[in-house]
């Protein structure tokens, strides 16, 4: 019996490892406590400019997504006003300044403020995924 025991603790353990590793690969890296890195594609062209896209999962009422940079620089919010809690996901885009741009990398913390409540860094169910994208620009 301990055997079986060891054996599927270890398919277990192999198999968390290998999802683990799969799910590194395609989504953002996180850098350090609430920091995620996000890596551009190219670098942008000159009439263009780079946004973040944040499509928001379920969100409880009044709250705010909340966007800094690493040293925790206000980038924007969004106000998910108007939608119900249970429905839908909903997709917001921030300009983000030349500045957040580093080697080709953009480190952002989001976060998810409500009323009453100290800000939290964001759940994988409150925010469900975060994208650069690129914007056409004319100056």
């Amino acid at each position: 019996m301990p055997r079986r025991i060891t054996l599927v603790c270890f398919a277990l353990a192999a198999s968390l490892h290998f999802t683990g590793a799969a799910n590194a690969q395609t989504s953002a890296t996180a850098v350090q406590q609430g920091v995620t890195e996000l890596q551009l594609p190219r670098p942008p062209n000159p009439h263009e400019a780079v946004w973040l896209k944040i499509r928001a999962g379920n969100l409880p009422r009044g709250a705010e997504i909340v966007v800094m940079s690493a040293d925790g620089k206000l980038l924007g919010s969004a106000s998910p006003y108007g939608l119900s809690g249970g429905q839908g996901a909903a997709t917001y885009t921030i300009p983000l300044p030349k500045s957040a741009i580093a080697d080709g990398q953009v480190q952002v913390r989001v976060e998810v403020a409500q009323p009453g409540r100290a800000a939290h860094p964001s759940s994988a169910r409150e925010i469900e995924s975060v994208e650069l994208v690129y914007v056409p620009v004319t100056e």
